[in-house]
């Protein structure tokens, strides 16, 4: 099993597939559709065993000047993983990275 984060405006189209795969599995079918807006920055977190994505987790920041003073609000967003790993440890594990990341 491999965790790995990288940010979503940046995915390449392998790597795009693969979590098309998974998600599709989860919420059904997404193709053509982002999964983030890109003005949102989201950074991505997975789970893969070998070459399949099997949990996924982004997190969305975005940094705003509130009454003059600089503010970083982050969200976790688009959380997925396969089915028969549900009551596993492994769902917990991309949102474990992106809660240490935050």
């Amino acid at each position: 099993m491999e965790i790995f984060s990288f940010c979503y405006n940046s995915i390449s189209e392998g790597m795009s597939r693969r979590l098309n795969d998974l998600i599709s599995s989860v919420w059904g079918n997404v193709e053509g559709k982002p999964l983030h807006l890109r003005e949102l920055n989201a950074m991505s977190f997975c789970a893969a065993d070998g070459a399949k994505v099997v949990g996924y987790a982004g997190d969305l920041v975005v940094a705003k000047k509130i009454d003059g003073m600089s503010r970083v609000r982050c969200a976790v967003d688009r959380i997925a993983v396969v089915k028969k790993l549900t009551y596993s440890a492994l769902p917990s594990l991309p949102r474990t990275y992106l809660i240490l990341w935050m």
